[in-house]
């Protein structure tokens, strides 16, 4: 007669031929249900789409993400279907209140206030965003540079950018005209100029942080090149902060722009800009104050949005923030 109970043999260091032997009756079957009781399922995300889920948290970040897209799409088309040009002139219609036929009214040389508004956005926005971009692409190149060479370099790098942030934007404009007239160009790139500074300092501390950290050091001994550490390990782990700086240069970039163009400093006639069109209502505010209503209000409303989005972008790349 056969016994039930069965020998598994457990190989062990110290017990490798003594046999242990288990009865069936104190093995005990689970179904999948209690299998899988204790298993937790967690979805898989990267940083930037961990960041995106906490963006769209943020209810101010999205209305100024939508509302800064649809008022980019009317800036863009608005224009292409309006039967009025940002510069015709129609003497017939000086100084008219808004009406069906000119939403905003006109101006004293009876141009639509409305079109000019926006081709006034195209100008200011794309000095904003345009002067982002080159702060961001010349800010970072330097500071993480400046970080990882470390030293003499460095000190001597983060002096000459102490000179460049105390000078200020008005004398780069100024310089810059005379050398080379009033344009578009001439200021985005005085803006561009004034204010990489403040992005080189961000990232020079950030790169500082992570240059101590294990994994560059991994890197360093596994023998990756110094552009390589730089690009893929300190600066890519930098985004965060970066892309946050990056955004809020753009609001800061189109009130100066707004402020340079209203004191004559900024796009030449018959280009307009939003300062453009302040300055020019400015002396008739008493008797036809929606000519300077309306371009302030297009400036005030954008530096809005820009800067709800930039507070969202803040909090989602924050790694303190969990919620």
């Amino acid at each position: 007669m056969r016994s039930n109970v069965k020998t598994i043999q457990v190989r062990n260091s110290e017990l490798e031929q003594q046999p242990v032997i288990i009865s069936p009756d104190l093995l005990e079957h689970l179904d999948d249900t209690e299998k899988d009781r204790e298993f937790i399922a967690m979805e898989s995300r990267t940083f930037l789409q961990d960041a995106w889920r906490k963006f769209k948290k943020n209810k101010l970040a999205m209305f100024g993400a939508g509302f800064l897209a649809v008022f980019v799409l009317i800036i863009i088309f608005g224009p292409m279907v309006s039967p009025w040009t940002y510069d015709g002139i129609d003497l017939s219609n000086m100084n008219k209140g808004p009406s069906m036929e000119h939403l905003f009214g006109t101006d004293a040389l009876g141009r639509d206030v409305f079109v000019r508004v926006l081709y006034g956005g195209r100008i200011s926005l794309t000095v904003g965003f345009v002067s982002a971009l080159l702060n961001l692409i010349i800010g970072t190149l330097y500071g993480g540079t400046a970080a990882y060479i470390g030293g003499r370099a460095d000190q001597i790098m983060m002096r000459f950018v102490d000179i460049v942030y105390s000078i200020p934007t008005m004398l780069y404009v100024l310089l810059i005209t005379m050398v080379f007239g009033s344009s578009l160009g001439t200021v985005i790139a005085a803006i561009a100029i004034s204010s990489w500074a403040s992005m080189a300092r961000i990232v020079r501390s950030q790169v500082l942080t992570l240059k101590e950290q294990e994994f560059t050091l991994a890197a360093q001994a596994l023998g990756a090149s110094g552009k390589r550490i730089l690009v893929k390990y300190l600066l890519l782990n930098s985004v965060g902060p970066i892309i946050v700086t990056a955004t809020l240069n753009v609001p800061t970039a189109v009130f100066s722009e707004a402020f340079l163009s209203f004191v004559g400093c900024g796009v030449a006639i018959p280009m307009a800009s939003w300062g453009t069109l302040s300055s020019d209502a400015l002396s008739n505010v008493s008797t036809y104050p929606y000519q300077l209503f309306f371009p302030v209000a297009a400036i005030c409303l954008s530096m809005f949005a820009l800067n709800f989005i930039g507070d969202g972008l803040s909090s989602a790349f924050d790694p303190r923030r969990n919620k």
